[in-house]
């Protein structure tokens, strides 16, 4: 039996826990936050409960999987139920709720856009670009000749090098309702549709044809439930115990350094984002392939602006998931490729959990998230003086586009989170919430290795690293780093 430690109490991280201990290894996890989750964890103010990021669950086979491996019920223990309608979609002169029913959903493409066949088609092509996506994505790439095997060759069949996803779209479907309904899971990358590669596609095939899931408690509730069977099966969680150092002698992890203990073991997985391990954790002599300089070559993704509201009552007509698109859509995801300016036409994803969720909000009243993605740190803006009139404006056309005159009247929390916030309490580099942009050039082998390169026994897992960021692809990665263990300690 081994002993590791894993920072960072992430839903890669405890993932990690999981299945290292299943193992049989021995495993302490480092949390600096007195919670966990991350980027996931709950908020509260008040009586009032709020997820701090990600809301979407999808492709919950992953899921499955993990909990496989390491032999929890989950779905039992939990009970994840399916959405139907998948969300609302608030586009300029058009609003309709695709269901989350694949057959009715075609039905509804050819009674709105009269587009069923070729909507049919795409969602054909795309399961089959799914699985060979999908075979490329839960193995580790460490370098460039690993495009040199059959999986990697048939994903090569659906990835084209100079379109977007908007090209993709563009090609297939006419109307601009139907492209844009089908183009803006690229905001769960962080990117534009335009900028964003033609494969990503897929995202759109796992909600339309997979499904929209809830479990009562949120995806923070999937989390908790990872940390309390880790700590029933024996781990060690430590929370607010913020590593300050990773110990590195001959090119080897040993260990980890905090503020009370140093702690020895065998192996290291670090949950964190990929800037906050060079520019804090790792000691210098151990920066070859990455340093501070490097990273400034690298691109990153938008941030998140976020307004959390209580209120003391529930708008029945309000979905799940709403997504209240831009006048200019268009206009407005370019804008975001350049990274420089404060929407004043943004497009508003709304959260309201209360709908189906009766742990967020007490009795008759309701728990929204609204995020806005915005540029990153590196635009400069002034959010301390701006934070207030942009949250109003996000809620006035939230109340316009919903048509909620009264919804300010019935507001009586509301929190918000910058940029900065992402950055100085969240340790996000820039408040690049979705890490490293998920160009070509930032990919595959070019991303940052779930074995780090210059240190043996250092492995990385959670969204800055291969395959990516999103709850699924970051589970992806614990059970990457956690084969590759498996076969060091064969």
């Amino acid at each position: 039996m081994a002993k590791y430690v894993v920072v960072g109490a992430g839903p890669g991280g405890l993932a990690s826990a999981l299945l290292l201990q299943h193992q049989g290894h021995e495993v302490i996890v480092y949390e600096k936050d007195p919670v966990v989750g991350g980027r996931s964890k709950v908020l509260k103010d008040g009586p009032y409960r709020f997820s701090a990021g990600p809301s979407f669950l999808m492709y919950i086979e992953m899921l499955d999987l993990l909990f496989e491996r390491v032999q929890l019920p989950w779905r039992k223990d939990l009970k994840p139920f399916r959405l139907d309608p998948l969300y609302e979609l608030k586009l300029p002169k058009f609003s309709w709720k695709p269901s989350g029913n694949p057959e009715t959903l075609s039905q509804q493409i050819e009674t709105l856009f009269q587009s069923k066949k070729a909507y049919d088609a795409f969602m054909k092509r795309e399961a089959k670009a799914f699985d060979a996506v999908q075979s490329v994505m839960l193995k580790p790439f460490p370098s460039r000749w690993h495009f040199m095997n059959t999986r990697v060759l048939n994903f090569g069949r659906y990835v084209s090098l100079k379109k977007s996803v908007a090209d993709k779209l563009n090609q297939h479907f006419k109307d601009p309702n139907l492209r844009h309904s089908m183009t803006f899971q690229a905001k769960y990358l962080g990117m534009s549709p335009q900028e964003t590669p033609d494969f990503f596609t897929v995202l759109t095939y796992l909600e339309h044809q997979r499904g929209l899931y809830h479990v009562e408690g949120g995806i923070e509730k999937i989390i908790r439930y990872m940390a309390q069977q880790f700590k029933l099966r024996g781990g060690t969680l430590h929370l607010n115990t913020p590593v300050q150092q990773i110990l590195v002698s001959q090119a080897q992890a040993q260990g980890v350094k905090t503020a009370q203990s140093v702690t020895r073991a065998d192996g290291v997985i670090v949950n964190a984002d990929f800037p906050e391990l060079i520019h804090r954790l790792l000691p210098e002599r151990a920066q070859k392939t990455y340093t501070k300089e490097t990273l400034k070559e690298k691109q990153f993704s938008v941030s998140a602006f976020m307004v959390y509201l209580g209120l003391n009552t529930q708008f029945a007509e309000v979905e799940h998931h709403t997504m209240i698109f831009s006048d200019d859509y268009d206009a407005y995801t370019q804008g975001l490729i350049d990274n420089a300016e404060l929407p004043k036409d943004p497009t508003v994803y709304l959260y309201n959990p209360s709908k189906h969720d009766v742990t967020y909000a007490p009795k008759g009243h309701s728990s929204w998230m609204l995020l806005a993605p915005v540029p990153n740190n590196l635009a400069g803006i002034p959010w301390e003086k701006l934070k207030q009139t942009y949250a109003e404006t996000l809620i006035r056309r939230v109340a316009r586009k919903m048509n909620l005159p009264n919804l300010s009247k019935h507001i009586v929390s509301k929190t918000m989170l910058t940029p900065n916030d992402w950055q100085n309490d969240y340790r996000v580099h820039l408040g690049s919430v979705f890490s490293l942009k998920h160009q070509f050039d930032q990919l595959l082998h070019k991303r940052p290795h779930n074995h780090y390169d210059d240190v043996d026994g250092l492995y990385l897992v959670g969204g800055s690293t291969h395959p990516g960021s999103g709850l699924s692809t970051i589970v992806q990665s614990a059970m990457i780093a956690s084969d590759m263990i498996a076969k060091k300690n064969a």
